[in-house]
This record gives C-alpha cells, structure tokens and sequence, in this order.
C-alpha cells in the first residue's frame, strides 16, 4: 500500500501519527444500483460508480475472527453470490497514516488527512478518484449502468416533478421542477455517453 513511512521506531511513528481513532482496513464494494450522476471538469455529465464497504472487522457482515488477524474470505464469496463486486486490493484504492495512539487509519489513497491545531481534516483529490471510477468501467473491471436502470431513476424523479405541479405559481417551486427537467436531460446525455463508451 502507499503509505508514508516514519521509521521503524513506534514511539516516532505515534508522535508524528495522526491525533484520530485506528479503524480497520476494507475492499470497496459495488452493487449494480450503485450510481452518481457526476459532471466533469468540462461540464459533461456521466455515470460513475458509487461503492460501499465490507469493513475487516471480525463480526462485522461475516467477517471471522481467526488465529492472527481476521478473514473475511467468506464473506467476499457471500457478496459476490448476491451479485456484489468486490474491488481487489491489488487496485491499490487504499492506503494508511499512523496514529498518535497506536494502531493505523486506512483511508481511500486519494483522500489526503492532516492535523491543524489537533483537528484532522480531509481533502479529496476528486478528479482522480473520478478518474479511478471511470476507467473500472473503461477497463471492464465493472459493468457499465444498465438503461432499464436510469429509465427507473428518470422515472422517479418525474414523478417528484408531478408533485410539485399544483405549486408550480409559486417561483421556487417553479425553480425545482426546472432543475428537475435539467437533470431528466443530463442523465439522459450521460446515457448516451455510457452507451458509446460500451461500443
């Protein structure tokens, strides 16, 4: 994993760590309803892949506890029969900082804590992490969004749209059924894009 390195002396490592709680290490995960409608750097929309996580933590969604650590083999098997992916580490989506109290914090590599006055604070490089979920689709590492998908979720929102009709005088409302129009229209314009991607 990508990590920084403080030297091999833990009383170093705990000083210059970071002043929050260890967690345990995780795979991201993707389920198929699993989407964002995003807008890039030039404005363009699209779909990308949103993710969960099976956390490594022993009792935590069938995660056991073994001789030296935890295993969480059956439990990706699990997730995968129910037609959940589940990103191999080797992607390298992780990474870890040491903490003040021992122990590690794993976070997504593209996720940047540091400490100011004893607060930790995080900052996301989102271009690359939409870089990362663009080419698990590119690469065919994950399937594209299926349309009966996106049609289900024009659907919705269309029908958050005729709500709203009888209060359509007023302007703010009025407001939101445009912003709801705009988006119908940008999801299907990222449609297409899947689409031609897919070819």
């Amino acid at each position: 994993m990508n990590e920084p390195f403080f030297g091999n002396n833990p009383r170093q490592r705990q000083q210059k760590g970071l002043n929050i709680e260890s967690n345990d290490p995780f795979y991201l995960t993707h389920s198929p309803q699993q989407w964002e409608l995003a807008e890039d750097e030039k404005g363009k929309f699209e779909f990308l892949p949103q993710f969960g996580k099976l956390i490594e933590m022993a009792g935590c969604n069938g995660v056991e506890s073994v001789k030296g650590g935890v295993d969480s083999v059956m439990a990706r098997a699990e997730l995968r029969e129910r037609g959940v992916v589940v990103l191999p580490l080797e992607l390298g989506y992780m990474t870890r900082y040491p903490t003040k109290k021992g122990g590690w914090y794993y976070t997504l590599k593209w996720n940047s804590p540091k400490e100011i006055a004893n607060r930790v604070i995080s900052k996301m490089d989102k271009k690359a992490w939409d870089n990362f979920r663009r080419e698990l689709v590119t690469t065919g590492i994950l399937d594209p969004i299926d349309p009966d998908l996106v049609d289900i979720m024009i659907h919705d929102i269309s029908r958050e749209k005729e709500s709203l009709i009888v209060r359509q005088h007023i302007p703010e409302v009025k407001l939101e059924m445009s912003k709801i129009d705009q988006k119908i229209k940008n999801m299907k314009l990222a449609l297409s894009k899947s689409k031609k991607g897919k070819k």
